[in-house]
């Protein structure tokens, strides 16, 4: 564990006292002594006070959802805290503190033994520094864990009643662990409480993975939104979409984010030696912070699926030349792709969002080449180029009575053949379009309705003159508004995320 920087702590001694009565009496003190004040600062590694930070005085195997917090009590402004100690019986405690806005946490042993010694000034001082906490996923299989079992890490405060959800993760997150050494974690269940022992040696802000002992969790990714992203977004934007390409041999991985959520993914690639994954982030709190990191745990569970990406295109032949990775390449007289048994339109609202790279030649020689067509009984929505110019728009085809109409609006008009990429996105909710180039807003406005698009059940990318390279196609459920569309091409954006890969 990380010790004390600015101030000073005692060779040897659990504790820090501020007075005693000679050297060999550190870190531990009588019961006369116990029913005194303890007291001390909570900081953070750089020295800073930390407001606010849980302070509990526990037993040193405690859990939860057993046990009983002895003492507590709230650091100030300042970092300060006092508890008064009332007549601890002789033993081992534990004292633990807990920061949750800033997930920062530190765990501190405290020993009580008898003797005659006294404090001069009747105060025991503990002063501790906060680390990043880190998270644990239990093997669920392996310790014959089952849903509605109450599972604990013995000497912290995290507890997690177990979901059929964990069942088929395979998996169970512990969060908000302080950096020490456990040893063991127990499960409750209605008909009895098993102790499972396991070295488990905990690192600061790291994940795990515990079946028969901790393994540190690969970090795959961590990516950090700049601050110029602020000015940009607004902050009550609390969810969003973005692709993530993972390298690995497993044929399911289980992806955890520093929350402790479980993460969707879908696999879209994979050759002889490894698999890549698209995965989604299903929230970013932007209020809250603005750095994200993603653990992998080498588990074999089948996927789970994102409720907002409805659907993720998944091309045979991968192009390096995407945004990301994974692009597709058309070239006239290449067969377009079709998805057929597909509900494009839900409840009245559609969104897409993809990225595409079509040169200036590439629309020279016709007038309608199309990029994305959702039509059924010539009712739907079409993304084409807009007559005989380099630019694409957005054309809808709606039953009114016993006639298909088209406004011959080209709703979002926009250059986009110039050879570089762009970012196009277009949601409808209702009677209202909203379309987006580049994270602009390029139309917003009502539309004739009337009967609607009718059942659309198929969608087709590219058209046979199409010349040009699609990436991180999308359809997303719900209602998008543009705040959405437009996070999306910030998240997306390979110039604007720093962001660092971990190999396998």
């Amino acid at each position: 564990m990380t010790l004390w920087k600015k101030y000073s702590m005692l060779a040897g001694g659990a504790l820090i006292l501020a007075a005693c009565s000679s050297s060999d009496h550190a870190g531990v003190i009588s019961t006369t002594e116990s029913g005194k004040t303890l007291a001390g600062i909570v900081v953070t590694h750089a020295g800073d006070a930390v407001a606010h930070t849980s302070v509990y005085v526990v037993a040193s195997d405690y859990t939860a959802h057993a046990d009983s917090i002895l003492y507590s009590t709230v650091s100030d402004e300042n970092g300060n805290y006092q508890i008064l100690l009332c007549n601890l019986a002789d033993g081992e405690y534990t004292v633990l503190f807990e920061n949750a806005e800033s997930n920062l946490v530190s765990k501190e042993e405290l020993e009580i033994e008898s003797d005659t010694k006294t404090v001069e000034n009747n105060t025991l001082t503990l002063n501790t520094e906060l680390s990043t906490a880190s998270e644990i996923a239990v093997d669920i299989e392996a310790y014959k864990i089952s849903a509605g079992n109450t599972l604990c890490l013995n000497g912290t405060l995290s507890c997690t009643v177990i979901t059929d959800t964990d069942i088929s993760n395979g998996i169970a997150v512990l969060t908000a662990i302080p950096e020490a050494d456990y040893s063991y974690f127990t499960v409750y269940s209605s008909q009895k409480i098993s102790t499972h022992y396991v070295d488990m040696e905990i690192d600061e802000g790291e994940a795990y993975t515990v079946s028969g002992k901790a393994t540190k969790a690969q970090l795959i990714l961590s990516r950090t939104l700049p601050d110029s992203l602020q000015s940009k977004i607004q902050t009550d934007v609390d969810s969003a979409t973005f692709p993530i390409w993972i390298s690995n041999k497993v044929a399911s991985p289980l992806l955890v984010d520093d929350n402790g959520f479980v993460l969707p993914t879908e696999k879209v690639y994979s050759t002889a030696d490894s698999t890549l994954y698209w995965s989604v982030f299903p929230t970013v709190d932007l209020s809250a912070s603005t750095s994200q990191k993603l653990y992998i745990f080498n588990s074999e569970i089948q996927p789970v699926f994102s409720s907002q990406v409805r659907y993720s295109m998944h091309w045979d032949s991968l192009s390096a030349e995407g945004v990301w990775a994974g692009a597709k390449a058309y070239a006239a007289g290449d067969k377009p792709d079709t998805v057929k048994a597909f509900p494009v339109i839900v409840d009245g609202n559609f969104a897409v969002s993809f990225w595409t790279k079509i040169e200036k030649s590439a629309f020279e020689n016709d007038s309608s080449i199309a990029l994305f067509t959702a039509l059924e009984d010539s009712l739907g929505i079409v993304i084409r180029q807009n007559g005989s110019s380099k630019n694409l728009g957005v054309e809808l085809f709606v039953d009114s009575d016993t006639l298909v109409i088209s406004d011959t609006t080209v709703y979002g008009s926009s250059k986009i053949a110039d050879g570089n990429w762009h970012h196009y996105a277009v949601s409808i909710n209702g009677h209202h379009i909203t379309i987006l180039k580049d994270g602009k807003v390029i139309r917003n406005t009502d539309f004739e309705l009337s009967k609607g698009f009718g059942n659309v059940q198929s969608f087709t990318l590219g058209d046979s003159r199409f010349e040009g390279i699609l990436d991180e196609f999308k359809i997303l459920g719900g209602t998008q508004d543009s705040n959405s569309l437009r996070l999306i091409y910030e998240l997306e954006r390979a110039d604007q995320i720093p962001w660092t890969e971990v190999d396998d």
